[in-house]
């Protein structure tokens, strides 16, 4: 059921009767005012109850979202800027997935449950602040998947703290390719903590305002490669959060995987932790020369 920029999905098979008034559409007693359809199609595909997709191209981004998750959000798409504001679902987690292109686009959710950010081939520079801002502080998954190529990149002279920004702590996966350039401030940037797994793949930061990786709480990395040059700050900075408390609070913890660091900025650190710093394992190679 196409509304504008954002398509309700419906399985048929849970569809039940589709009641028709003069004024509405009602399926799964939910009312679609007639006035704001624009057209009603038909495919063989089934539909993920939980999963949102984002479709990205050129200045338009189109949403198709499940009727399942439709009460639960609030979803405003203006040409190819998406927001999507959930409220907590009953014990289930929403899974975005994102893909296609836009040279002016962005993406921002906000919410109160955990949830996975799915990036699929995704091209997508913002010319008016962060190209993904989570505002969710819950557990975001960030799956990166095997064979996907991503880039993110920020306006210059903006408001945004980072391209690339996660309210939460963060958990990325997949063995895909992440390109990032921060062009107003970090590149990549969580108030929480953030851990890469051993599954993950490829970051590459090839620019950055200020610190290309901006961590809270404390950063653990698993697996993957990090590639990071064009940075007037740190490469990766690990803060203490306000909680002093907090777990691993403003530890850098390195487990394996391989970080490349390439750095002319004055004053910068290659790591830098506000607390504990623990290696066992991986490759890691810094030339700092400013």
């Amino acid at each position: 059921i196409h509304q504008g920029n954002v398509a309700t999905m419906v399985n048929a098979e849970y569809t039940g009767d589709m009641i028709y008034s003069t004024t509405a559409l009602t399926v799964r007693n939910l009312k679609f005012p007639l006035s704001t359809i624009d057209s009603i199609s038909f495919s063989d595909s089934n539909v993920r109850t939980d999963s949102i997709i984002v479709k990205y191209s050129g200045t338009t981004a189109k949403v198709f979202v499940p009727i399942e998750v439709l009460p639960y959000l609030t979803i405003t798409a203006t040409d190819a800027h998406v927001s999507i504001v959930s409220t907590q679902l009953e014990g289930s987690e929403i899974k975005y997935g994102l893909t296609g292109t836009s040279s002016d686009g962005s993406f921002y959710q906000e919410g109160s449950y955990k949830c996975t950010l799915y990036l699929n081939n995704l091209d997508l520079t913002n010319t008016k602040g962060a190209a993904i801002n989570i505002e969710n502080g819950k557990r975001i998954e960030v799956d990166v998947p095997t064979g996907t190529t991503n880039s993110l990149t920020d306006c210059a002279g903006g408001t945004q703290s980072a391209c690339f920004h996660i309210k939460g702590h963060a958990e990325f996966k997949g063995s895909g390719v992440l390109n990032i350039v921060g062009k107003t401030g970090h590149a990549y940037k969580s108030k929480e903590y953030t851990e890469f797994k051993s599954s993950f793949g490829t970051l590459n930061i090839t620019g950055a305002a200020n610190d290309a990786i901006h961590i809270s709480q404390y950063f653990k990395m698993n697996g993957g490669t990090v590639n990071i040059s064009g940075a007037a700050g740190d490469g990766i900075q690990v803060d203490t959060t306000s909680n002093k408390t907090d777990e691993l609070n403003g530890q850098m913890i390195l487990n394996g995987g391989s970080v490349t660091i390439v750095s002319t900025g004055n004053g910068a650190g290659g790591l830098k932790a506000d607390s504990l710093f623990t290696c066992t394992g991986g490759t890691y190679n810094i030339t700092m020369s400013g």
